[in-house]
């Protein structure tokens, strides 16, 4: 289907593209140690920049890790419910608290996007604006959430309405 493969699609991005901002984080925080000891000169926006990517990281991952079910879990009651039924049931309580957990952080990112641009915020060195940043955590909220509906509705190929 179309929406699961869209899916796997976002999972094989949102891992490569965390792959890439913790790269550069890296390098950014190896460059910035060698230029401040070294050279003695620091760079003086490494620091928040790499913060900024390992953050950027952080919630781009989440998108991998919902669709692996790589979160981190308490697993008392899958352990107990072993039987497909019981399977079944847990996975389609975890999407509901996710999709409203997330839906609420997406309503929220939205409004802080909007008045962090009315308000012209940005970072302290670099200047960069900051409903930008918080524009990623929105959109990458939103994205889980539109993948747990996929999940829960279309899983397995088989539509569940």
């Amino acid at each position: 289907m179309r929406l699961l493969r869209g899916s796997r699609l976002l999972r094989s991005w949102s891992y490569s593209i965390s792959a890439v901002l913790l790269a550069l984080a890296t390098g950014l925080v190896f460059l910035n140690i060698v230029f401040r000891d070294l050279f003695t000169a620091p760079i003086p926006w490494a620091e928040e920049l790499s913060v900024l990517l390992l953050i950027m990281m952080i919630f781009v991952s989440q998108v991998f890790l919902e669709i692996e079910n790589e979160q981190l879990a308490i697993t008392f009651l899958s352990a107990k419910w072993r039987g497909p039924l019981g399977r079944r049931i847990l996975r389609t309580a975890n999407g509901l608290i996710v999709i409203v957990v997330y839906g609420a952080l997406t309503r929220a990112g939205l409004a802080i996007v909007i008045t962090n641009y009315r308000l012209k915020s940005t970072t302290p060195v670099l200047q960069l604006p900051l409903f930008m940043i918080f524009s990623v955590v929105t959109a990458v909220a939103f994205l889980i959430v539109v993948n747990w509906v996929i999940e829960l509705v279309f899983r397995n190929g088989e539509v569940r309405l």
